[in-house]
């Protein structure tokens, strides 16, 4: 085995590792905080930004494992030592969204994404005999071809918000505004509010509300004028 290959490829690994070890400490930084949001952002951002790296040093060895003239043991033990390499990287990476997605209840408003578990892609290469060395490595990119298209796919929708706990007070304020006609739904005020914040909302909310009972009471009292006119029909 050329030592070579196998020390840049392991140079990157543990280049990637201090990378993530990193956004690490960031993420925990913003959830102390409570910006679970930009703690999301930091996370996607930062493993895009390791299977970029991951993916070059993927295609090095690539180009050049079948050029070492060893054995097709050693080839296979080195095309190991790179899945299991990669699936600790993987690990670390679901251990950091896993601890986003569990700080989710601690604040009153927060989101939170969905994202699927990247193990089980490694249990068709996990602990069979017959395995190649070509099979391993296309199971190792196709791996890092799917997460990278995941995360991508979820980039695209990160500003959709998928879950948000509200405060029973603010809540309450929300059915107000519905009730008012000032939103459609539930849902669409939550939306809202999510983005701009009730407090920050708080003038704005008071007018409405105010303006919404003006326009209650002036159809209560037309209502009233209306049912009075057909009593008055029916005697």
């Amino acid at each position: 085995m050329s030592d070579k290959l196998k020390k840049e490829f392991d140079e990157t690994i543990d280049r990637i590792k201090r990378e993530i070890e990193s956004l690490s400490k960031r993420i925990d930084e913003y959830m102390e905080k409570g910006d679970v949001y930009r703690a999301y952002r930091a996370w996607r951002d930062g493993v895009l930004d390791s299977l970029k790296i991951l993916r070059k040093a993927l295609d090095h060895v690539v180009e050049n494992i079948k050029e070492i003239n060893v054995g097709e043991e050693e080839l296979k033990d080195f095309a190991l030592h790179i899945r299991d390499s990669v699936r600790d990287i993987i690990n670390r990476i679901e251990e950091l969204g896993e601890r986003i997605r569990e700080s989710r209840g601690r604040r009153h408003i927060h989101v939170w994404y969905t994202f699927k578990p990247f193990k089980h892609v490694f249990h068709g290469i996990a602990g069979a005999v017959d395995l190649t060395v070509d099979r391993i490595l296309d199971s190792v990119e196709e791996l890092v071809d799917n997460i990278e298209k995941a995360l991508e796919d979820v980039g695209k929708k990160v500003t959709q918000v998928i879950s948000v706990r509200i405060k029973e007070q603010d809540l309450e304020i929300i059915d107000k505004l519905v009730d008012a006609g000032i939103f459609k739904s539930r849902s669409e005020a939550i939306a809202y509010f999510a983005r701009k914040g009730i407090e920050a909302s708080k003038e704005w909310i008071e007018k409405a509300l105010e303006q919404a009972k003006k326009i209650k009471e002036l159809q209560d009292s037309i209502r009233k004028e209306i049912d009075q006119y057909r009593e008055d029909e029916e005697e």
